[in-house]
């Protein structure tokens, strides 16, 4: 599963409220691509804002660990910017 939090100030250190975006698609080469389900909740982050996201794993009722991501936007760009680049490929340790 996959939660995040909308864009905030470059500053912050912490996350706060995370909100369910979606479940962590299909990885290729170890990694998941969550940019569609980030922008389709929160839109396309602005230079500068930093972006929160939160994985997890669910087996058999059970839950893992939560990992936790955060990236400073540098824009966002189809052809691949630097968030493009930092937050959507969302590594999996399973």
């Amino acid at each position: 599963m996959v939660f995040g939090q909308a864009p905030c100030s470059a500053g912050r250190m912490k996350r706060r409220n995370v909100a369910y975006l979606g479940l962590l698609p299909v990885p290729e080469d170890g990694a998941s691509d969550i940019t569609d389900l980030y922008v389709a909740k929160y839109g396309t982050p602005n230079p500068g804002d930093k972006v929160f996201n939160v994985t997890c794993r669910n087996s058999d009722g059970w839950q893992s660990l939560l990992q936790e991501t955060s990236c400073r936007s540098g824009g966002y760009s189809p052809a691949g910017g630097h968030c493009a680049q930092q937050l959507a490929r969302c590594r999996q340790a399973f």
